[in-house]
């Protein structure tokens, strides 16, 4: 949600990542820094040239765009012409009229990698916008504007929020959907190992092993026991253990099944 005349709030590392990298690979022409986010590196470095101009700061393809062009942006309030891959789909936040939403692009992880401030009329084109940058496997999603400003600016909120969904999904049994959200929030960098180890320690081990029982299918009991942290995979291995010996009692017909379920998804070790 960036612009020129209302004041912006800083992006995250892994989004700002994910933007310079697209900047390399020429995805996009220009990245902005809002004002209070750590600008990795030096521009030249990659091959672009870094430029500030009315009081914000940019990394640029001079072979795409030039810097005259990126200050002429900013001080006619027109940066989403510029911004992502060619342009937002929506004007200036200044310019929107009526209620307005977030069109946010997210990683498969859920990183964020872009978002857009849009209205009604530009909807469309902002969604648009929005899917030009989103990576392979990853989603558009329409959230409440108040939501992403709140992630950006109050990221221990985020943190707070990100826990109790965790250890509520670990509480009620559903560990699988537990490790899961864990995963998501850690990928998008509101949590790490620890955080979620500590979530997952207050669910408590009775109900991270019956959680773990009832994961209907083997290959996805597998995929959460390898995201678990070392002490809950101590908890888990017994029944893990045993579930794969289980299956040499099983009918022929459903043990080809079951493996060649675990080889669809990579779980099953190369031979030769």
């Amino acid at each position: 949600m960036t612009t020129a005349s209302h004041p912006t709030v800083p992006e995250s590392p892994n989004t700002i990542k994910i933007q310079i990298q697209q900047l390399k690979d020429g995805i996009r022409n220009v990245v902005m820094f809002p004002k209070g986010t750590e600008v990795p590196g030096k521009a030249r470095d990659i091959g672009m040239r870094d430029i500030t101009t009315g009081g914000q700061r940019f990394w640029h393809n001079p072979a795409k765009i030039k810097a005259g062009d990126i200050a002429a942006a900013v001080k006619k309030n027109e940066l989403p012409k510029i911004l992502g891959n060619d342009g937002y789909g929506a004007p200036d936040k200044s310019k929107l009229e009526g209620p307005t939403v977030a069109v946010v692009s997210e990683t498969k992880q859920a990183v964020p990698v872009q978002d857009i401030l849009a209205d009604k009329p530009t909807l469309p084109k902002a969604v648009k916008a929005a899917e030009r940058l989103t990576p392979p496997g990853g989603a558009v999603k329409v959230k409440p504007p108040a939501e992403v400003i709140a992630k950006r600016v109050d990221p221990n909120r985020a943190r707070v929020n990100a826990m109790r969904e965790i250890t509520k999904l670990a509480t009620s049994g559903d560990i699988h959907g537990a490790l899961r959200a864990a995963g998501a929030h850690t990928a998008a960098g509101t949590l790490n190992d620890s955080h979620v180890d500590k979530a997952l320690d207050i669910a408590g081990p009775t109900a991270l092993k019956a959680g773990f029982a009832a994961i209907p299918e083997l290959h996805h009991a597998i995929k959460v026991f390898q995201g678990a942290g070392p002490e809950h995979r101590d908890i888990l291995r017994p029944i893990l253990t045993a579930r794969i010996h289980s299956m040499e009692r099983r009918p022929p017909a459903e043990q080809r099944a079951v493996l060649a379920k675990l080889n669809e998804h990579g779980l099953l070790p190369n031979r030769g």
